[in-house]
């Protein structure tokens, strides 16, 4: 059983990987980006869409195994971002946009109040090549090291 999910998971992945950005559909979900707390708890067990933008907690996050704590950084995407704007060429160099007060931000949110040159990396959960967003809930501070570190 676990050798065909292996297979059907590799099958996958070859399939993206070689369908190119011109056939991709893209289809996400209604967005409405909000700010502060909704009294969600960030938690996905049911298998409901995700909360796109919502973050329940601004303060006390902590990353675990190279992963953000998905309450503070639960991920966001662009409304507004469209297949065809996201597959042109240098369309992230082109919105890439988080100002040095929003990353001092990412930095308190994770507790971070003093960090080296190349330590961490304020980075997109969501990638901007995947339609990622800029806002403070896609955000957080990826560190260089244990491996994987955000220079893998």
């Amino acid at each position: 059983m676990k050798r065909i999910i292996c297979l059907l998971g590799l099958l996958a992945v070859f399939t993206i990987a070689f369908s190119g950005c011109g056939s991709i559909t893209i289809t996400l979900p209604a967005i409405t980006p909000t700010s502060g707390s909704t009294g969600n708890t960030g938690s996905n067990t049911t298998g409901s869409e995700p909360h796109w933008g919502v973050q329940t907690k601004t303060s006390g996050c902590v990353a675990h195994d190279a992963l953000p704590d998905s309450a503070c950084t639960p991920g966001d995407v662009l409304a507004t971002g469209t297949k065809d704007a996201i597959c042109q060429s240098g369309y992230a160099s082109s919105v890439r946009n988080v100002p040095v007060s929003e990353k001092n931000q990412v930095y308190a949110e994770y507790g971070i109040a003093h960090h080296s040159p190349g330590q961490y990396e304020v980075d997109h959960l969501v990638s901007l090549e995947l339609g990622g967003s800029n806002d403070i809930s896609n955000l957080w501070p990826e560190a260089a090291s244990p491996k994987p570190g955000f220079h893998e």
